[in-house]
């Protein structure tokens, strides 16, 4: 009990109001320096963007969004993408879906499963998926799809051609190179 009777004699409710106080006002005059901030590259700020929002998959100039949603049937454990291109304001929703380590939030931290990046000798960036795995492991593949969206693999790369999404396998292509840490 003496502990208990030497902590609060140090910091009093008083003294705690006061700490809590001066806390809270540096934590908002952090917060109002950093919104003024002008952000250009190379001070920190680059990435200020969210990840699914930083990419123009058509070619238009003018970032598309990636969007993912808890598979219905899936506990929330997986995910299912779909794309909005900012040319034609038309939402592409897919029916396959990626395993979700990211808690939800998808980003660029698990190459090996999501990543949008310039694979090929084109000028746009494609977006590489490691599509219908569970915890590392590969389920089922649905043979709908080989006809809907021409894949047959759970690596595949949906790629801007021809004014349309369009889906393929990405084994030879520089994504599985890239993704598989050759390139």
């Amino acid at each position: 009990m003496p502990y208990l009777q030497v902590t609060k004699e140090i910091i009093n409710p008083q003294s705690m109001k006061s700490i809590l106080a001066i806390t809270s006002l540096f934590g908002l005059a952090m917060a109002l320096s950093a919104c003024g901030e002008e952000k250009k590259p190379g001070n920190g700020t680059e990435n200020t963007v969210p990840f699914l929002l930083r990419h123009d998959l058509d070619g238009d100039g003018k970032a598309d969004k990636i969007n993912f949603t808890a598979a219905p049937d899936s506990a929330h454990c997986c995910l299912v993408p779909s794309i909005e291109l900012s040319s034609t304001a038309k939402v592409v929703k897919y029916a396959f879906s990626i395993d979700d380590p990211f808690g939800g939030k998808v980003d660029d931290s698990q190459p090996g499963i999501f990543d949008v990046r310039n694979f090929d000798d084109d000028p746009l960036p494609e977006v590489f998926m490691k599509i219908e795995t569970f915890r590392g492991k590969m389920k089922i593949m649905d043979t709908a799809w080989v006809r809907q969206y021409g894949i047959s693999e759970h690596s595949i790369v949906i790629e801007y051609e021809a004014g349309e999404l369009r889906c393929r396998n990405a084994s030879g292509s520089p994504a599985a190179v890239f993704v598989n840490g050759i390139h």
